[in-house]
């Protein structure tokens, strides 16, 4: 019994950095602070915006979601829980500025000026759920829980889809995953705010899979990122089949991170699959790894085992501050794939694969502003820095080298240099930002 009591403090005391960390973001129930601005959106340097004015006259964001929580009961506070359900929930949420003197179009020129610190908090309004997904069924449903007409659900959200692509100048699918220990709304808040900071290009979706709102749920929660990978690529499958979309991005965070590399691993051996003469069928475009809480070696293997022959293009974002990750480390044992490389670095096979693919690409931001806020585990949303190379790496699709990265003593990982910003601004206006924007 002293043992075990021993091993539960050890274990209590090597998750605690993960609490400051990994806890759900909203402050209180659908409510979360507006993220730090985007550097290069400040001085007039960018204005996503520009061209595109469908945005002004909204009230509320309507965010698409796609979730495997069980659904609550009609009076709950809460629209779906944190339990694990078999069937993948479509829908769309209303999200609104808390403060009613202030609409997205003032957050705008906030934006672009950088002019104001303080706080802008998003809400939840509402949600609207649409149905069970039928292309993510599988033989273990209960069928009486399926409506009558099974497809109605995936036939309504699809052609929201292809309404915004079709008035929309950027014909691309944007899809956030979170990590651990988050709500079931908070993913639809940060959804919404890249979607903003992009100028509502292409259409947004937050995927909110079934995480627990505690500490102690780490480890049940990595399982149940494992849990839900299958369902995840059944989404992006249905999305490649139903919508008009040319492309379909993916920004997956922590934990996020373990189920999209998984799924577009799954996906990578379908295409392997597919016979010469059949028709390629994936769509993946950019994949963003913020903070990744997979294990690097098992990535390495999905890497090796075909996830890249899916995709156009991988970025994994890595920091040497990432406490959150330093404790992932200590309770599993081995090293994370966000975390940035010290004397356990690749080995030269590996070396010699980054700079052959093409398609994988490895960025520090260790050190950056806003990357030890906290736990240093939510920079791609503290980090003015980082979410401006986000946005430039979406939005242009530009190399790192065009973004302004660099690489220094022979190293194949990229990094910020302390000019960043001004080589990025020249990147976007040699690239003329909005212009691309429109003919993309």
């Amino acid at each position: 019994m002293l043992l075990m009591n021993r091993v539960c403090i050890l274990n209590i005391t090597l998750l605690l950095p993960l609490s400051l960390t990994l806890a759900c973001v909203t402050q209180k129930p659908y409510t979360q602070p507006l993220m730090e601005v985007p550097e290069v959106l400040g001085e007039g340097t960018l204005d996503p915006f520009k061209g595109y004015e469908g945005w002004s006259d909204r009230d509320t964001i309507g965010i698409l979601y796609a979730t495997n929580r069980m659904p609550a009961q009609e009076d709950a506070e809460v629209p779906y829980l944190n339990e694990r359900d078999q069937l993948l929930h479509l829908g769309m949420a209303d999200i609104a500025l808390e403060n009613e003197d202030i609409d997205w179009g003032s957050v705008r020129d906030i934006a672009l000026l950088k002019n104001s610190d303080e706080s802008y908090p998003l809400a939840l309004e509402g949600i609207t759920p649409f149905g069970p997904l039928d292309e993510a069924l599988h033989g273990l449903v209960d069928p009486s829980r399926l409506p009558e007409d099974r497809h109605e659900p995936a036939g309504r959200f699809a052609e929201i889809i292809n309404n915004r692509l079709a008035e929309n100048p950027v014909k691309e699918i944007f899809i956030y995953v979170h990590g651990v220990n988050t709500s079931f709304e908070a993913p639809l808040l940060v959804a919404s705010e890249f979607w903003h900071f992009m100028g509502y290009r292409g259409a947004f979706i937050a995927f909110s899979w079934p995480s627990g709102q505690s500490l102690l749920n780490y480890i049940s929660d990595v399982d149940t990122a494992e849990y839900s990978a299958t369902l995840f690529r059944n989404f992006l499958m249905y999305l490649m089949g139903n919508t008009d979309a040319e492309k379909i991005n993916i920004i997956a965070y922590s934990a996020g991170t373990k189920l999209a590399s998984q799924a577009l691993h799954q996906i990578g051996l379908m295409e392997k699959g597919r016979q010469e003469d059949e028709t390629e069928t994936s769509k993946i475009g950019r994949v963003l790894f913020t903070a990744g809480d997979v294990e690097r070696q098992l990535f390495g293997l999905y890497v090796s085992d075909g996830l890249l022959d899916s995709i156009e293009t991988l970025t994994v974002y890595m920091s040497d501050s990432d406490k959150a990750l330093n404790a992932s480390e200590s309770i599993r044992n081995y090293p994370r794939l966000g975390q940035a490389w010290g004397e356990d670095g690749p080995t030269q096979e590996a070396i010699d694969f980054i700079r052959n693919s093409g398609k994988l690409d490895f960025v520090d931001v260790s050190g950056l502003e806003g990357t030890k806020e906290g736990s240093g585990h939510w920079y791609f949303r503290s980090s003015p820095w980082v979410s401006s190379d986000i946005l430039a790496n979406l939005g242009l699709e530009l190399t790192p080298e065009e973004r302004g990265l660099v690489r220094r003593n022979n190293q194949i990982f990229w990094s910020f240099p302390e000019d960043y910003i001004e080589r990025l601004r020249l990147a976007l206006e040699q690239h003329s930002f909005e212009r691309a924007l429109m003919q993309k």
